[in-house]
């Protein structure tokens, strides 16, 4: 296991907790062109783009 990556990882996971706040408040829903909610882009932006990299190299032993 990488534990510098591991630790980043981890740190990288607080915000997720908030994440919650973006669906619950009932603010005006801003949307993409194709009609997308931009709170789906950030949350997958977020998962996809720092949390999916980030945990594939803290765990790589563990995968490969």
């Amino acid at each position: 296991m990488y534990y510098p990556a591991l630790i980043v990882f981890v740190i990288t996971l607080i915000p997720l907790f908030f994440t919650k706040y973006l669906f619950v408040e009932d603010w005006e829903r801003p949307k993409d062109l194709n009609g997308i909610d931009a709170r789906m882009i950030i949350f997958w932006g977020y998962v996809f783009g720092m949390i999916l990299p980030i945990g594939l190299v803290a765990f790589r032993d563990l995968i490969i």
